[in-house]
């Protein structure tokens, strides 16, 4: 049993942290891939059947017999292909809870590869199907176990918790401070953690329109030297 007891998870979601982990993953990426290209090259086909049984120009008898056996069933009805999204892209995501000082952490691991290459994972033919990675882990930085680099150095979004080890907050403002000088993220920081279960966000791919990349939890906005908005 897994301990994601209130999301719609089957129990072949859940992977064991192991070093082939990566590899279970492209798998997953493989059938869906694959299953999403079958549907659409059906769904052509099943549209060029009704356009053809719809042209009161061409008689039955010039339709391919072949898409007639495809798309119809024993009593004479044309069913269109089914898909088990309804037709929409699948979205991929791999959540990785508490997975350092496993061996899928280690920078030998292919996750290292995973990380770089997931927004191209598997092509379709109409783009990439890719994959989503969030990481949980206690330690930014450790010599055993912590974020591998390459984790660090594609990530898209971060949520800071209260952390009493100093030097982690340090190095992350050293990494992802940005906009502003490394001795103000600790105000930042400070802002953002008032509540037990309060959290910095970080957003390193912000919108244009956003006034910082930093906010306390989701919805408000922090920029230094002034008040927390919700704006």
């Amino acid at each position: 049993m897994h301990y994601y007891k209130d999301l719609p998870l089957e129990q072949d979601d859940v992977l064991e942290p192991t070093v082939d982990v990566p590899n279970q993953i492209e798998g997953i990426l493989d059938t869906e891939s694959q299953e999403y290209d079958e549907y659409q090259e059906k769904m052509e086909r099943y549209k060029k059947l009704m356009r053809m049984l719809n042209n009161h120009n061409i008689s039955v008898y010039e339709i391919p017999g072949e898409l007639l056996l495809e798309f119809g069933d024993e009593n004479g009805n044309i069913l269109p292909p089914q898909h088990k999204y309804g037709g929409k892209r699948p979205v991929i995501a791999a959540f990785f809870d508490d997975t350092q000082d496993t061996d899928m952490m280690r920078p030998s691991s292919k996750l290292s590869n995973m990380v770089i290459r997931h927004r191209h994972l598997r092509k379709l033919k109409d783009g990439a199907l890719g994959v989503t990675l969030s990481f949980a882990t206690q330690n930014y930085t450790s010599s055993s176990g912590g974020l591998l680099k390459s984790i660090r150095g594609n990530l898209t979004h971060m949520l800071v918790f209260r952390n009493k080890n100093q030097k982690e907050i340090d190095k992350i403002g050293e990494e992802v401070g940005g906009e502003i000088p490394i001795e103000e993220f600790q105000n930042v920081y400070s802002q953002a953690i008032q509540d037990p279960h309060d959290f910095l966000f970080v957003d390193l791919h912000r919108k244009p329109n956003h006034p910082s990349m930093f906010r306390r939890n989701f919805n408000q906005w922090i920029i230094s030297g002034q008040p927390l908005s919700t704006q």
